[in-house]
């Protein structure tokens, strides 16, 4: 078994290390020196360079090293038949909830509003709401959607979320399906897609 291993902010020995300790006898190879690219069959990958998997004719399984795989669906290089995971860990849920929590913080302080008006050298006052009053949807309550989700929800807003198909989390006005789309946008103050 040949691994390629390539990442813009993962370290590349540390993967090495635990994936060796697990599979002693890995062939492990980190982008670009990967010596005969057709010996590659699994490929470990954060947002490939261009020409990347055209250059690995023989990968077997495509693993990304987050919870997105969209980096290689714009690929048009992207071989057919080619199963494709993704990566979803504590680390990965908390830094999206972390993120996705202060974004919703700043719109609903209104911050992009007090930046602009900084900049124009001018102070107009906005009145807050407190989070009770502003409605968050989340598109899609995957590992990382369920965890803005409850975070969001612990923090006071109301939170509705949108899904392909029905899941539920206590606490969380749920919509799925095409037809509930339009029904769950009506009432989002903020949206998050995820």
């Amino acid at each position: 078994m040949a691994f390629v291993f390539h990442s813009l902010v993962d370290d590349a020995n540390e993967w090495r290390t635990e994936l060796k300790a697990l599979i002693p006898d890995l062939d492990y190879r980190v982008w670009p020196d990967v010596g005969n690219p057709t010996e590659i069959d699994i490929a470990l990958i954060w947002k490939a360079p261009p020409g990347m998997l055209a250059q690995l004719p023989n990968v077997e399984l495509l693993l990304s090293l987050g919870a997105g795989v969209d980096h290689f669906l714009t690929d048009p290089d992207l071989p057919e038949n080619v199963p494709i995971t993704r990566l979803i860990d504590d680390f990965c849920a908390t830094a999206m909830m972390e993120y996705v929590l202060l974004q919703v913080l700043r719109f609903h302080r209104n911050d992009p509003i007090y930046q602009n008006q900084q900049s124009n050298k001018e102070w107009i006052f906005h009145a807050p709401k407190i989070a009770a009053d502003r409605t968050v949807g989340i598109m899609g309550l995957g590992a990382l959607g369920s965890e803005s989700a409850k975070t969001l929800k612990a923090v006071g807003f109301n939170v509705r979320s949108w899904t392909k198909h029905k899941r539920n989390i206590d606490g969380v006005e749920s919509f799925s399906g095409i037809n509930e789309l339009p029904a769950f946008l009506s009432k989002t103050d903020i949206l998050i897609c995820l």
